[in-house]
C-alpha cells in the first residue's frame, strides 16, 4: 500500500504531572500500541504495548550530560 494512503489514528494526553499517555492506531495494517511515558526529575520510564501482536515493551532512560 502507498504510504500516503495509509490511515494512521495518533493520540495523547497528560494523565498526571508526571505521566504521559499516547495511543497509536494504524487503521488499515492492524497496528494498534499504546504508550505510558513516565518522567521523574532526569529520567523517563517508558512502557509500551502493542495489542494486536506482541505483549510489551518496557525501558528507561535518563538526561545525559552533553
Amino acid at each position: 500500500m502507498e504510504q500516503s494512503r495509509v490511515k494512521r489514528i495518533i493520540a495523547g494526553a497528560w494523565i498526571d504531572p508526571q505521566t504521559f499517555f499516547l495511543e497509536y492506531d494504524g487503521i488499515t495494517n492492524n497496528d494498534h500500541t499504546l504508550f505510558r511515558f513516565r518522567f521523574e526529575g532526569d529520567g523517563v520510564e517508558v512502557y509500551a504495548l502493542e495489542t494486536a501482536h506482541a505483549p510489551y515493551a518496557q525501558f528507561v532512560g535518563w538526561l545525559q550530560e552533553p
